[in-house]
């Protein structure tokens, strides 16, 4: 199935793995009969070691944001991987499909440069039972309206109150992230263009003394949301982990971390909008 729209004078390419001239099933996937919403009429699985490739059709190279969609199952793997064929090369986002908070729904994979011909996006079942569904292109012209927003930990656009230290902590979003023992507090502000619904992402870098009960705030357009995560649990640090999707006031959103449950990570937040 394709189904291409019209949003903002800029044309969206869903894509689900019924529309077979253009998905490749790389290997064996079976029909999953018990995962709940499903992009179009259903989704398909794999238990190990099996891949299925979405061929895209690119109506002109350039810049877009890749979303993928997944169903859940108590089965799914908690380390899925996708692979983005794009201009520069392949890169590899690692999602959780086992958390039924984000199957259903559209994930984004990130913002690609993607060539006319030979791009693609894969997700493999090396790491245990993966969902394979549908995977959607939209055009993200830079500086455009609709374009993500990423705030890191040295930008301007941020605020903090305690003692925030450089963290060794490996693989940080860009070039360093910063922590604090307890009772500091650090708040990321991004510039946004409109108001609307975006998937909020954080990205922390992992240490054995991290808490395992960090609370990040979402300033949005109806109050303020708090969501805890594991920062001591390495298979989720330097790497983006959505914190929720929320309709966000330009002039007042903003998100912050805070070490009043113990050491805390601060590092950069990502704002992906869904329109």
């Amino acid at each position: 199935m394709l189904i291409i729209s019209n949003p903002k004078n800029a044309i969206s390419i869903a894509l689900n793995h019924g529309w077979y001239s253009s998905a490749l099933s790389i290997d064996k996937y079976t029909t999953s009969e018990t995962g709940p919403n499903p992009w179009a009429t259903g989704s398909l699985y794999s238990d190990s070691g099996s891949k299925f490739r979405w061929n895209l059709p690119i109506p002109s190279a350039g810049p877009y944001q890749v979303y993928a969609w997944w169903t859940y199952h108590t089965n799914r793997s908690t380390t899925v991987p996708y692979r983005v064929r794009h201009a520069s090369g392949t890169s590899t986002v690692v999602v959780n499909q086992r958390n039924s908070a984000l199957a259903g729904q559209w994930i984004s994979l990130g913002k690609y440069e993607l060539a006319a011909s030979g791009s693609y996006v894969e997700v493999s079942s090396e790491n245990g039972q993966a969902s394979a569904d549908a995977i959607k292109l939209v055009p993200a012209e830079s500086g455009a309206e609709g374009s993500e927003v990423v705030v890191d930990n040295r930008s301007a656009a941020t605020a903090r109150s305690g003692s925030w230290y450089v963290s060794t902590g490996k693989n940080p979003w860009s070039s360093d992230s910063v922590y604090n023992n307890g009772l500091g507090k650090f708040r990321w502000t991004p510039t946004l263009t409109k108001s609307g619904s975006y998937e909020v992402y954080a990205w922390w870098t992992y240490h054995s003394n991290r808490s395992t009960n960090v609370p990040y705030s979402v300033r949005h357009a109806a109050g303020t949301a708090t969501v805890s995560v594991n920062q001591r649990d390495s298979s989720k640090a330097g790497r983006w982990v959505l914190l929720g999707s929320f309709k966000l006031d330009p002039s007042t959103a903003y998100v912050e971390v805070f070490s009043e449950n113990g050491q805390a990570s601060a590092d950069a937040v990502r704002f992906v909008p869904m329109f």
